[in-house]
């Protein structure tokens, strides 16, 4: 192996690992709190020594002086007891109610959305506030000397703390307001739902506007869709875990293949399961780099316990098709919820509609086809936003409706005469599923008038 490839495999398993673990710290409870934590402990040393220097001057003096604490040591080591003990036991009242909200969100709209919840920034800076304040009061404590010969107070440092605890209070009456919305389901599927129109704006190109614009001019140089199904490639990288695939580094496993002089068929797209000694791609590449470029496939592939919505678009569409499932349940049954979900799909549908969706995306390197990675088209995203919900309708009429006009949404913002057709058929299942399930004459031919209109 040369020094270059190795370099190139190891610059590629680092960004592989750096990926995971941003999207950890991300959606983690624990990280902001230690930043904030952190910075408690530089405050409290920097305003402690702040004090020692006031101590042997004239401190602080007119209007500045007036505002700091004057009091004894004993009064200032009430002072941080006093903060210190409320601090830590509204940080335990906020992480209860945090809990509650995960346990209500969890079996109303499913546990997939905890990763959300998770990933909410303010209840991780509420949480890490408290403990910062905490700690603050903790370690200037220490510094307090009561002796009568030579006491020490931290003047400034007391009134820091005080300060801080008069944060802290409107700090809590936020984060309650916070969490009565963040349990509200119309605000859960709006935040949903554009982290959806999110990914689908950072992940497919606009007409006209490949991912890399040397990939799009090469593609039409040299026929690379030809070349792509010409290939005959057998022999198979496979996986050595299991986990969903979150990230796929493109661009070193790009240059792996061109000095491999390779070309590699990934199998599998971000948000896909792969399986313990399942095929992750197949390789099309001389013998004798066949080791090489599985390692070089291995190590540009970061899976994971749950999929992510890094590089996947569809995550944000399963997430909002899991909560109209549930709110379609018998045990739910709250036919509104599904209707704001579609909504929610549909403009997500009406942003693809114009953008380019191949099956499979091509990528060159110095005028050499030399990846080829699988991607949802539209037909297969309208089949994940419709599917399983047109399957439980159950004769809602209210339902079939908003999903007519959702389809009729979308179709006014197509062009292309192919996805047309796609969500044509999709108004033509819908007929089928209301004809199966509602009985009133004059409902069944509400149905059939939105599909003929839809249809013409």
């Amino acid at each position: 192996m040369s020094l270059r490839s190795s370099r190139n495999l190891q610059e590629s398993a680092i960004r592989s690992i750096l990926a995971s673990l941003i999207e950890r710290i991300r959606f983690s409870f624990w990280f902001i709190p230690a930043l904030l934590a952190v910075a408690a402990i530089l405050l409290s040393i920097l305003t402690v020594r702040l004090d020692e220097a006031l101590s042997t001057s004239s401190g602080f003096s007119g209007p500045l002086g007036d505002w700091l604490y004057s009091g004894s040591a004993q009064g200032a080591g009430s002072v941080l007891t006093t903060i210190a003990s409320s601090m830590i036991t509204i940080a335990g009242v906020v992480f209860s109610m945090t809990l509650v909200a995960l346990t209500l969100a969890s079996s109303q709209f499913g546990p997939r959305l905890l990763r959300n919840f998770m990933g909410d920034r303010s209840t991780q800076v509420v949480l890490g506030t408290f403990v910062a304040t905490f700690l603050f009061c903790l370690l200037v404590l220490r510094t307090i000397l009561h002796g009568e010969d030579d006491p020490f107070v931290p003047h400034l440092s007391v009134t820091v703390a005080v300060l801080l605890a008069v944060i802290d209070m409107g700090v809590l009456i936020h984060f309650i307001h916070h969490v009565a919305l963040s349990i509200q389901g119309d605000r859960i599927i709006a935040r949903t739902g554009r982290e959806l129109i999110s990914a689908v704006e950072r992940l497919v190109p606009e007409p006209g506007q490949a991912a890399n614009p040397r990939d799009e001019q090469l593609d039409i140089e040299n026929n690379g869709a030809d070349q792509a199904a010409a290939l005959k490639g057998q022999h198979a990288a496979r996986s050595r875990t299991d986990g969903y695939l979150q990230f796929i580094d493109e661009d070193g496993l790009l240059r792996s293949a061109a000095e491999q002089d390779a070309v590699v068929r990934l199998l599998l797209r971000p948000g896909q399961y792969a399986a313990r000694g399942s095929r992750l791609a197949v390789l099309d590449c001389p013998e004798d780099k066949r080791e090489q470029m599985e390692k070089a496939v291995q190590a540009a592939l970061s899976l994971d316990y749950q999929p992510s919505s890094a590089q996947d678009v569809e995550h944000g569409m399963r997430q909002l098709v899991e909560v109209a499932l549930r709110a379609l349940s018998p045990g739910v049954n709250e036919p509104f919820t599904a209707v704001h979900c579609l909504d929610r799909l549909g403009s997500a549908l009406c942003l693809l509609a114009g953008r380019d969706l191949p099956a499979e995306r091509l990528r060159y390197m110095d005028g050499q086809l030399r990846l080829i990675l699988p991607a949802a088209d539209f037909g297969e995203l309208c089949s994940l936003a419709f599917d399983q919900i047109r399957l439980n309708l159950r004769g809602d009429l209210r339902l079939c409706l908003h999903m007519l006009a959702t389809l009729g949404l979308v179709l006014d913002a197509v062009d292309a005469a192919g996805r047309r057709e796609v969500l044509r058929q999709h108004v033509r299942l819908v007929r089928q599923a209301a004809g199966r399930d509602l009985s009133d004459e004059a409902d069944l031919q509400r149905v059939e008038n939105a599909c003929t209109e839809l249809e013409q």
